[in-house]
């Protein structure tokens, strides 16, 4: 048996729901004799009779209803089979190197594989790069996208992906998670955990510890936030934190955040995604934005 031609297969279904062929050829766009020979044909793959012509209706045989929900499945499949293939030769397709700074890793890392996995088409690169790294990269054309902190360079553009206040962040039982805020002395003989990854964050240490710790102790400086999570929920001191990277611990309590006012520094922790604005491609560029921002 030769393969069923998917025209038989819409002809014959056609005039099963129509119960006519001079209705099914207005349908199809074809002529009567056409619908017929296609029907004929379908039988004669089948060696079987599909229809009867009762009381001037086009009627299924028992041979008819048996293959009527197969020849359904065939067709659907047929012409999901066809969309699939057409979507795919529309999806985004390129090359997209990343570069990601500790911080923004852990903050986005799941965004960036699920990016992947919608894209198939893109080829995706990731880096682990220092922020002032990533900028030399992008300007080298080594990177096409980068997360960084706090950083400006005439020749990048920019997209704010985060801004958060920093806090003190301390234990719910520390004598200080009652205060609103705090005031110089306040830290004297605390012991410290401060987050770093480049420059940018030696400027707030040290401008924090200028104003509010002199009389600290800084025992662990770490890349890692979630390192200076259970520094302070096992009470060894407490930690100078951007809000939202310790967000979920105040919500439920187990960490207690007081403000922080810096007279010289803003307590920002910007997070942007920059791109080297000349030769940018923007529709690629734009798709991951959206993708990170729920636009997608």
């Amino acid at each position: 048996m030769t393969p069923l031609n998917n025209d038989l297969l819409e002809a014959f279904l056609c005039v099963a729901r129509t119960k006519s062929v001079s209705q099914a050829s207005e349908i199809l766009f074809l002529s009567q004799p056409t619908v017929t020979h296609r029907i004929q044909s379908l039988e004669k793959e089948l060696n079987e009779r599909l229809f009867v012509n009762k009381n001037r209706q086009m009627t299924l045989t028992d041979a008819g209803q048996d293959f009527l929900p197969y020849a359904v499945d065939i067709l659907n499949s047929w012409n999901r089979g066809l969309e699939k293939i057409r979507n795919r030769s529309e999806e985004p397709e390129g090359k997209l190197t990343v570069s990601m700074f500790y911080h923004a890793s852990m903050l986005y890392g799941e965004k960036v594989v699920s990016f992947a996995e919608k894209y198939p088409m893109i080829h995706l690169s990731v880096k682990t790069l220092t922020p002032e790294d990533s900028v030399e990269q992008i300007v080298d054309r080594k990177v096409q996208l980068g997360f960084v902190r706090s950083i400006r360079h005439p020749a990048l553009s920019y997209h704010k992906m985060k801004t958060g206040n920093f806090v003190l962040a301390v234990h719910p039982n520390h004598p200080l998670s009652k205060r609103k805020q705090i005031v110089p002395g306040d830290l004297n003989g605390e012991k410290m955990a401060f987050l770093y990854n480049g420059a940018a964050d030696q400027k707030i240490i040290d401008q924090f510890y200028q104003e509010y710790g002199q009389a600290s102790e800084i025992i662990m400086e770490t890349n890692n936030f979630e390192v200076c999570k259970h520094f302070i929920m096992k009470r060894l001191g407490l930690a100078y934190l951007p809000q939202y990277t310790i967000q979920a611990e105040l919500d439920e309590g187990s960490i207690a955040g007081i403000p922080v006012t810096l007279a010289k520094q803003p307590p920002e922790y910007d997070i942007d995604l920059v791109w080297l604005t000349e030769n940018a491609n923007l529709t690629l560029y734009r798709l991951f934005i959206n993708h990170f921002t729920g636009k997608s």
